[in-house]
């Protein structure tokens, strides 16, 4: 299960990732955007909520199983943004009950900006982003669905290449890096260990090569 922020942006790139590694078929990922709220607090709770309902379900129906993984995509949004207070908490909270939280600074487009170069320029704030979006697009890029989409279609077939600068990040300390909810100490995000273990579950060549891998990665 993975748990977002966004009710677009995030929610619509993992769908169709998902779809584009061929684990429809194969691999139940069940994604939810903005369930109730965006705060931090809020998204952590819905998926320890979520993993309690799923236990009595598994319990009442022999056709279902637990999560094997739970994971919550979220902002820090700018350094003064009225979240900030709640973040450690909610990443205490998540690391406590066994949830992963990929958390980006500013915003979840720097994994998109991570498709296009190994760093990405310094953002404040989540709007800073648009105009270098703008530019790989030669669009305006705002939170619409039509633009998620779009965005989508250039990210994806530049994933490997992705997940390579994802891996090559300075953000995290050395203690952090392979933290199950770490936070980037500056602009970075920790998206590509979500999509690096989405990646290891498709065992479907031909999608994983239209994504940028070979057979040798």
């Amino acid at each position: 299960m993975i748990v977002c922020e966004g009710v677009n942006t995030e929610p619509i790139y993992l769908e169709s990732l998902t779809r584009a590694l061929g684990l429809a078929t194969t691999v139940d990922v069940e994604i939810h955007g903005a369930p109730g709220g965006t705060d931090p607090e809020t998204l952590v709770n819905f998926a320890v909520r979520r993993c309690a309902e799923r236990a009595r379900e598994v319990r009442r129906d022999i056709t279902k199983a637990a999560y094997e993984e739970v994971w919550v995509v979220l902002d820090t949004e700018g350094r003064d943004h009225a979240r900030a207070a709640a973040l450690p908490g909610a990443l205490h909270k998540a690391l406590a009950r066994g949830v992963k939280v990929a958390v980006s600074r500013p915003c979840f487009e720097v994994w998109y900006i991570l498709h296009d170069r190994a760093t990405p320029p310094g953002l404040s704030v989540c709007d800073d982003a648009r105009p270098v979006l703008k530019k790989l697009l030669g669009a305006a890029h705002d939170k619409s669905r039509s633009d998620a989409l779009r965005m989508v279609a250039w990210a994806l077939p530049r994933t490997a290449v992705a997940l390579e600068h994802g891996g090559r990040q300075a953000c995290f300390t050395a203690e952090a890096r392979g933290h199950a909810a770490s936070m980037p100490s500056f602009t970075g995000t920790g998206v590509h260990r979500l999509v690096t273990e989405l990646v290891a579950m498709s065992s479907d060549l031909l999608a994983r090569r239209r994504l940028g891998f070979f057979e040798a990665d």
